[in-house]
């Protein structure tokens, strides 16, 4: 028997509805992707400072570095100087044995790796210095003196430190007219003399100047050096890890550029004389632009962050000075893509754990929907069963969860309630049809007897009458009529 189900308002809420396997999946899928992009931008706004703070950091200890570094490669020039400087005052180094100062010169230098020349020049213009090739590292002896028209002579030493072959002879030499010796001469301290070019080799130089008085402690007969190439300060900054578009550099106090990472000089070449480079003239876009930076210029020390080519950087400054009056400043630039390569590699990695989660997340929750769904399409099935009028339909028990299980008993057992109702009332009315239809008899024998005698009454004759005589209307066949009269 099929029943009738209003659906007028299921009709109007059609538009709005959506399948339970969605409603349950697609929440979980927002609330992931929720979460994803939170952590994603928390941690990269996290990532930031502290990246910024680390590169601080990282940038104050390389500089910090370089600056020890400076201090022991200055330190040993300014005590070789010293040394000698003292070994002459007290009688032990004779400046007018010039086969005792070249012996001496070159045992120095042969044991100490970091100086390029230790010399000797005196008022008359005579010199004799230990030199070590840059390219090399070969040790020879230079000299001037007056016997030899005060040419300069280069040799090879041997063994006990004298010289052996003369490899080069060049040009008028006179000590006296050097600004290492006049510096001496005039301040009659020791000091450092000013960054020059060397002539015999490529790079530029820094050295310490020493006076020598004679032993009345007043008159100067000469001046002692000792000298570095500035060269071991820029191999010193490449060897640093300063990530792959870092950088640094040092410069004295008025700008000019004494070392730096790039292959490119300090200095350049051009009509017989060196120009040295400053940072708004060095050719690299990226010195030019921190020369414009005029705070940090004037500043002590400090960290600026800035920005060039969409690249983000990080400059510190530092300063070295020593006891005798050297100032330098130490700049270190490190660029943030080189940390953030690392931190982006965590990130995603983090991400496709995170997604990897959210997937085995979102499989999980596909197969208990289903697992949730099934039951529930099937109990929508055999409700419709039910709608169509079969009642005998019933749901096998899903035993994994409580509630569905509930419910799957609840519908059988409606099931079987509506069932017994039905049939009940079906029974009920088969009961009331037959005693309808006997009435109906009883009725109907009433309406054509005669209720004092029991015989059939003139209604029933008619009907009797009539039925007869249509018959033998249509067979030509006679009727006899039979009258009793019975009192």
């Amino acid at each position: 028997m099929p029943i009738t189900v209003n659906r007028t308002k299921q009709k109007k809420r059609k538009g709005k509805q959506i399948s339970l396997r969605k409603y349950v999946i697609l929440p979980f899928i927002v609330f992931f992707a929720g979460m994803l992009i939170f952590l994603s931008s928390f941690s990269y706004f996290s990532a930031q400072n502290t990246i910024k703070e680390f590169q601080v950091t990282i940038a104050k200890d390389l500089g910090q570095r370089i600056t020890m570094h400076l201090d022991r490669l200055f330190a040993g020039t300014s005590v070789v100087t010293n040394v000698n400087a003292d070994f002459i005052r007290i009688g032990s180094l004779n400046t007018k044995d010039h086969q005792a100062l070249q012996r001496h010169f070159v045992n120095q230098i042969m044991h100490l790796p970091h100086l390029t020349f230790i010399s000797f020049g005196n008022t008359s213009g005579e010199y004799v210095g230990a030199t070590r090739d840059q390219q090399t590292g070969q040790v020879m002896l230079m000299t001037s003196y007056a016997a030899n028209d005060m040419r300069v002579r280069t040799y090879t030493v041997n063994h006990m430190y004298e010289p052996d072959k003369l490899v080069k002879e060049g040009d008028v030499y006179k000590a006296s007219e050097c600004p290492w010796f006049v510096q001496a001469q005039i301040t009659r301290q020791t000091t450092w003399y000013p960054v020059y070019k060397y002539l015999p080799y490529e790079g530029l130089g820094l050295g310490v100047t020493s006076p020598v008085l004679a032993h009345d402690g007043k008159t100067f007969i000469g001046a002692i050096t000792a000298d570095i190439s500035l060269k071991q300060v820029s191999q010193y900054l490449k060897k640093l890890n300063l990530g792959r578009n870092g950088f640094a550099f040092v410069t004295e106090m008025n700008g000019n550029l004494v070392a730096t990472t790039f292959d490119k000089p300090v200095y350049s070449k051009g009509d017989g004389h060196t120009q040295r480079y400053t940072l708004s003239t060095y050719p690299d876009e990226r010195l030019n632009f921190i020369s414009c930076f005029k705070d940090l210029a004037e500043a002590p020390s400090g960290e600026k962050f800035f920005k060039l080519d969409n690249k983000k950087y990080l400059i510190s400054k530092s300063i070295y000075e020593d006891d005798l009056g050297l100032k330098m400043s130490v700049y270190v630039v490190l660029a943030e893509d080189d940390y953030l390569k690392s931190f982006r590699h965590g990130m995603n990695l983090a991400a496709l754990v995170f997604l990897l989660t959210a997937i085995i997340g979102i499989v999980v929750i596909y197969r208990i929907a289903n697992h949730l769904i099934r039951p529930i399409k099937e109990l929508n099935t055999r409700v419709n069963d039910i709608t169509n009028g079969d009642l005998t339909t019933t749901i096998d028990t899903f035993g994994e969860v409580r509630e569905l299980t509930q419910l799957s008993s609840s519908f059988n057992t409606m099931a079987e309630k509506l069932n017994e109702s039905f049939t009940t009332l079906e029974q009920k009315i088969q009961e009331r049809t037959e005693e309808l239809n006997q009435a109906n008899v009883k009725l109907l024998k009433l309406s054509i007897t005669d209720e004092l005698t029991g015989v059939a009454n003139r209604r029933h004759f008619n009907e009797v009458l009539e039925k007869a005589w249509a018959g033998a209307s249509r067979t030509g066949s006679p009727i006899t009529l039979l009258m009793l009269d019975v009192d």
